[in-house]
């Protein structure tokens, strides 16, 4: 490890950190090799408790390249297809997830009982030691933990006596098992042995819906929630294209030659796409909402009427309206096409009368037939709204 990693600049927890700045160091890898991890007869060159703790290797290109790109697919089909792999266009991890991260650190070291926003799952695989994991019911943290006041280590019932509700589960998680947990988990970890894990968060069409509300709420700002979802549909479309061309030629060869198959990847590639174009088509209804409140909200100043516009999110950290609704029209035109891809010509697709703001826009469009379809990168706002501080990290992990 200290060959490969050893000049990687990763974050470090003492045992008592602060909650609300819980990174509060950063040393070498080789360093905290030598010196807070055990030797071969189980002793430390240093006492400080230090914990290697949530280090995005994905985010170091020498680190990415090395580590990235290592996980096969859980069997069984037990996660879809990870969205979160489309997200950023880095070269080291390109078409893997960002949000993977690397735990290390001697017995008893922990992080204490938390919630990671951003409506992902997560998933824990201790590759050396014990970790031991107590998980809590995502709707009994706040309310049976006091917003987290009260502490799993010294329960005082008389202080929080709703503590007694709370759903808890214990266990004790060893190499070769992966502890999968639902997003919205509060969870505590310790090492029970000197401990190596690896954690990566996991986004697939099972809990798009708490993702796209972490975007209405706008409670992970490390995510680009609006990023993930539109590279998800644009790499779903070519995916989709690419098989309905290929079907098409088929048909059209003289003479026709077999089709291919239609494989489990595609099937999945459509029902993740229609998926999909269901969070797109609210993403557009509250944008919309947004609009018209603002509109309202302009007209009543004008006539110097009182009024107060109520909150519809999306309205700060998302993209073009325009551009949503154009995307819109792609996850249509695309499913349309694949729906009748066993016909040389598709039947033309009726389609929503537009908005006058988008007349311009779709005059632009090439039409469906022969011609590829471009779809253009969204346009982020010149200001987004924080609701929560950033740890100050050079790996900045999400969840803090």
């Amino acid at each position: 490890m200290i060959e490969d990693i050893g000049d990687e600049v990763v974050p470090l927890l003492k045992r008592d950190y602060d909650e609300c700045n819980p990174l509060q160091a950063a040393m070498k890898a080789s360093v905290f090799l030598k010196t807070h991890w055990p030797d071969e007869n189980g002793k430390c060159f240093s006492n400080d408790s230090l914990y290697l703790h949530q280090w995005q290797f994905p985010l170091s290109e020498s680190a990415g390249k090395k580590l990235c790109h290592k996980n096969n697919p859980l069997p069984n089909n037990i996660l879809g297809d990870d969205l979160l792999k489309y997200w950023l266009d880095l070269s080291q991890c390109k078409y893997d997830s960002p949000l993977q991260y690397i735990f290390m650190g001697g017995e008893d070291t922990m992080s204490k009982l938390h919630c990671d926003n951003g409506g992902l799952e997560i998933s824990i695989a201790p590759i050396i030691g014990r970790k031991e994991c107590i998980l809590v019911h995502r709707l009994d943290g706040e309310s049976c933990f006091y917003d987290l006041d009260a502490s799993l280590d010294n329960v005082d019932l008389q202080k929080y006596p709703l503590m007694e509700k709370a759903r808890i589960w214990k266990t004790c998680v060893k190499p070769g098992e992966i502890l999968l947990m639902p997003q919205g988990t509060y969870h505590q970890c310790r090492n029970a042995t000197p401990c190596l894990s690896y954690s990566r968060f996991h986004l697939d069409t099972i809990n798009l819906l708490p993702f796209l509300q972490s975007m209405i709420d706008e409670d992970a700002d490390e995510i680009d929630h609006g990023e993930v979802i539109w590279n998800s549909v644009t790499e779903s479309i070519s995916t989709l294209d690419k098989f309905v061309d290929s079907y098409k030629s088929c048909l059209e060869s003289s003479p026709p030659i077999p089709t291919p198959p239609l494989s489990n990847e595609v099937i999945e590639r459509v029902n993740t796409l229609r998926s999909l174009r269901n969070i797109c088509q609210e993403i557009v209804r509250r944008l919309e909402a947004h609009k018209k409140g603002r509109k309202r909200q302009q007209q009543r100043d004008a006539s110097g009427d009182s009024y107060v516009n109520s909150e519809v999110g999306m309205g700060s950290k998302c993209y073009a309206f325009v551009h949503w609704v154009r995307i819109l029209e792609e996850i249509d035109d695309s499913l349309h096409h694949f729906q009748y891809r066993n016909l040389i010509e598709a039947p033309i697709r009726i389609r929503k009368k537009m908005d006058p703001e988008m007349a311009d826009h779709a005059n632009e469009k090439k039409n469906d037939k022969g011609n590829k379809r471009i779809i253009p990168p969204p346009q982020k706002p010149d200001s987004i709204k924080r609701h929560r501080k950033k740890p100050c990290s050079a790996n900045v992990p999400i969840g803090w």
